[in-house]
């Protein structure tokens, strides 16, 4: 029988046994297994970061709307008796636009809520905060001089990627 270096002089056996294969396979399993949370974390932080950039985005896209409006539109009036206004709407998932009341109907989904509140308010000078208190929707219009305009936005519910946003954008609109 020729033996293999009789048959290719010059030539040396190289190459990797199967021990040290194995033992290469193994270390790079033992850090795979080190890196794979940070990936799962990482997911979990986008989406977290996505639904937190979502509910701000959609809280200051209402302010601006009311914040355009004249001081005395109809949809910044508080009704006749009310101490506030209170709009309530939610996101369609399956229309994907906002539509009046909190809940769903026929079988669609909410995906964000958002509440949007009117207040009024007086100046007097002799009070500590130089405001009134709330003035009652159809007092004279010459007796409002500030609404406050809040918009508070609730996002998809929580789960596994982290929990439910909120935010609350406040401003006060001056006569």
């Amino acid at each position: 029988m020729i033996r293999r270096q009789d048959r290719y002089p010059g030539i040396t056996e190289r190459g990797l046994s199967i021990v040290e294969v194995l033992i290469a396979s193994a270390l790079l399993l033992i850090i795979a297994l080190g890196i794979l949370p940070l990936f799962s974390r990482s997911i979990i932080s986008n989406r977290q970061g996505l639904d937190s950039t979502e509910v701000s985005n959609m809280a200051r896209t209402q302010m601006e709307e009311y914040a355009q409006l004249p001081f005395n539109h109809q949809m910044l009036t508080v009704p006749d008796g009310a101490d506030e206004l209170i709009v309530e709407q939610h996101f369609s998932e399956k229309d994907k636009k906002w539509k009046a009341g909190k809940d769903p109907a026929g079988g669609d989904t909410a995906l964000f809520t958002r509440t949007t509140t009117i207040r009024q308010y007086g100046i007097d000078p002799s009070a500590p905060s130089g405001l009134t208190a709330k003035i009652t929707g159809g007092d004279p219009p010459a007796t409002i001089h500030l609404k406050e305009i809040q918009v508070n936005v609730l996002g998809r519910a929580g789960g596994p990627l982290g929990p439910q946003k909120q935010i609350t954008v406040r401003v006060f609109k001056s006569h």
